[in-house]
């Protein structure tokens, strides 16, 4: 049962961090260069993140500067740029490095990004469930065989439950975390 377990709390981890991950690419009032990193660039027929193309840094609080290696590479980056639909910002280019300004975000705005927050992190939840009732399904698989008492069973449901509480809680940590950053003005 350890095995079952082992592998249930390494799937809960990935679901909670894939959620962290894609709630760090909603846009805040500050700008972030993960906001940017991993839109597709289509260079020289492959889809290549942008953080593999370009140094991206932040030289103001509301600026992100990204610089391609290649200066070829520039109009592939600003197409890339200008079709990302989360993105919703508009690229200037000076023929080396591309500055992406991010307007103050209006209430409206604000709202929608929580409600896509929101969503982001029932998505998060449906994830880690599914996980759960994976590992107890082989739980109940290894009594029905005789591999677990009737004791064990419940020893591990109650441990799935205790590890889906805490991978819930994480998830609404870190989306309550990225709501406030939303919200502030």
């Amino acid at each position: 049962m350890r095995d079952i377990l082992k592998e249930t709390e390494q799937g809960l981890q990935d679901a909670a961090s894939y959620f962290a991950d894609r709630v760090k690419t909603v846009r805040t009032g500050r700008a972030n260069p993960q906001l940017v990193e991993g839109i597709k660039v289509n260079y020289y027929g492959q889809e290549t993140p942008l953080g593999h193309l370009a140094a991206i840094s932040i030289p103001e609080p509301t600026t992100i500067a990204i610089q391609p290696y290649d200066r070829n590479a520039i109009d592939d980056v600003l197409l890339a740029l200008t079709n990302a639909k989360d993105l919703g910002l508009t690229p200037n280019s000076d023929g080396t490095t591309i500055r992406l300004n991010l307007p103050s975000l209006t209430t409206e705005r604000r709202d929608q990004l929580i409600k896509q927050l929101h969503s982001m992190a029932e998505e998060a939840r449906i994830a880690l469930r599914n996980v759960r009732e994976e590992a107890w399904r082989r739980i109940q698989n290894k009594q029905k065989e005789g591999e677990l008492t009737e004791d064990d069973r419940e020893r591990g449901r109650k441990e799935l439950d205790r590890l889906i509480e805490d991978y819930n809680a994480k998830v609404a940590e870190t989306l309550k975390t990225k709501e406030n950053e939303v919200s502030q003005l």
